[in-house]
């Protein structure tokens, strides 16, 4: 593009026709946008710059909506940086699967995407807009959020057309992780079966009491009174031992069970944790795919408008040159009556 005070191959112009000649059609209304760009592709052609006329006369009609967008960006260039700024936090929430960021960012996409639009609406004058209209412009602020670019774009204020593709979706719609299993208890309480004192203490001497109370029947034979008490003692141990032994088998199966309980639930969350994977997996390669579905369906559209355009920018200028035509042609047709006229006079002037 030209600047200002630049020369052109010709030498004759040192202003910058199609800067300006930018500035003012896509700030002016779009419904005088052929005839004006006409007008300025002749005046720089009349000042013998040929390809800035050139340039001027190849800018293309915005659509009404792209128009209300330049125009808010044009009245506040800082929304283009509030768009890249919201969309960066965005992407960076969904990258680190921060749920709760990505509420709160969600939201406050919402509520920016309807104040942009409300903007646009007031800027232009729209007090009834059509679901179309606002369709284009929440589809273009969503792009913005989208793609950097689109909001660096939208920033020059040139915008054709509004721009649809596939939305900014920061989660993964339809991905349902599987929860880890519930913790299960280690195990029933036992109650242990404590003997009482004396036994207790019949437990820690009892082998060495029958010892002893052998002892005492080998040396003193004659004493029948202590014969009983050893025979208690002896009964008493063997009790002990066999309370003992049978907690020790308590214990050792509360171990087990609560060993194999540990081990059933490690295998469970790892089970778990593999099928979580997979569904992201399986969720991401889902939307990867619907995203280039979605884009090259918005290619095709913008395609498609792009032949609509063009040709309604043919059917224009076809319609100048039409008028151009009719023009010359009720110029011609009045010179060939004025002539018939002069040749009628000079008929009977000579007889």
């Amino acid at each position: 593009m030209r600047r200002a005070g630049a020369g052109n191959d010709d030498g004759v112009s040192g202003t910058d026709f199609v800067g300006e000649a930018t500035t003012e059609l896509y700030g002016s209304d779009p419904e005088g946008f052929t005839e004006r760009r006409s007008a300025l592709a002749a005046q720089a052609r009349a000042a013998g710059d040929r390809p800035a006329a050139k340039e001027i006369a190849g800018l293309r009609k915005p659509t009404r909506p792209a128009w209300m967008i330049n125009q808010l960006l044009r009245a506040d260039p800082g929304v283009a940086d509030q768009l890249v700024q919201l969309g960066d936090e965005l992407r960076a929430a969904a990258a680190a699967l921060d749920g709760t960021k990505i509420r709160e960012l969600s939201q406050a996409r919402r509520r920016l995407v309807d104040t942009l639009i409300r903007q646009a609406l007031q800027h232009a004058g729209e007090e009834a807009p059509s679901a179309a209209l606002r369709e284009d412009l929440t589809a273009t602020f969503g792009a913005a959020l989208a793609d950097p670019q689109v909001a660096r774009e939208l920033a020059a204020g040139t915008l054709l057309r509004p721009v649809h593709r596939a939305d900014f979706s920061p989660g993964l719609p339809g991905l349902a992780l599987v929860p880890p299993p519930s913790n299960a208890s280690a195990g029933t309480a036992e109650a242990a079966v404590v003997p009482e004192a004396g036994a207790g203490a019949r437990l820690a001497e009892g082998p060495q009491a029958a010892r002893t109370a052998g002892k005492a029947r080998t040396a003193q034979p004659g004493k029948a009174a202590d014969r009983p008490k050893a025979a208690g003692g002896v009964k008493a141990a063997g009790e002990a031992r066999v309370m003992a032994e049978a907690r020790a088998a308590r214990e050792a199966k509360a171990a087990a069970e609560a060993k194999a309980a540990e081990e059933a639930r490690a295998a469970e969350q790892a089970r778990a944790a593999e099928q979580r994977r997979q569904a992201i997996a399986d969720a991401e390669q889902v939307v990867a795919e619907a995203s280039r579905a979605a884009d090259q369906a918005a290619q095709d559209e913008r395609d498609e408008r792009d032949t609509i355009w063009g040709l309604e920018d043919q059917l224009d200028e076809a319609r100048r040159r039409l008028t151009a035509t009719r023009r010359r042609v009720r110029e011609t047709q009045s010179a060939q009556q004025k002539a018939r006229r002069a040749l009628s006079r000079l008929k009977d002037t000579g007889r």
